[in-house]
């Protein structure tokens, strides 16, 4: 069976009483209005008649309800790291701050690098 859809044509079913259109149509428009606020009414309706359609949209809830907690976690996730990286950089800093101070005292280089947790390169380029 081949079936050939014209898809200009879907707006056209919207006039459609829901209990007249074929199971291909409630597909159609499920298809084309899923994400349409505008559309829920009818779209409720197919729901109502076409259990294939009912079934894939308790899917989609799912599938997009998992998308959000995925999309929450994500985000969640990317701040802990800059929470963790601004303090790295703010401990980074005080521990320069620290070297500088006690590279003017003329404390041996190793020690500060030691007493910092610098590299003795980062020591010596201070």
């Amino acid at each position: 069976i081949i079936i050939f859809l014209e898809l200009s044509k879907i707006e056209k079913l919207l006039k459609k009483p829901v209990a007249e259109l074929t199971d291909i149509e409630c597909w159609l428009l499920f298809f084309k209005y899923a994400a349409d606020k505008s559309k829920r009414d009818i779209l409720n309706k197919i729901i109502e008649k076409e259990e294939g359609v009912n079934m894939a949209t308790q899917i989609l809830m799912t599938v997009s309800k998992e998308e959000r907690e995925r999309a929450l976690h994500f985000s969640q996730f990317i701040y802990e790291l800059d929470q963790r990286s601004e303090k790295a950089s703010a401990l980074k800093a005080k521990e320069i701050e620290i070297a500088k101070k006690l590279k003017l005292r003329n404390i041996p280089l190793d020690a500060i690098s030691e007493d910092t947790g610098l590299s003795l390169e980062e020591v010596m380029a201070l």
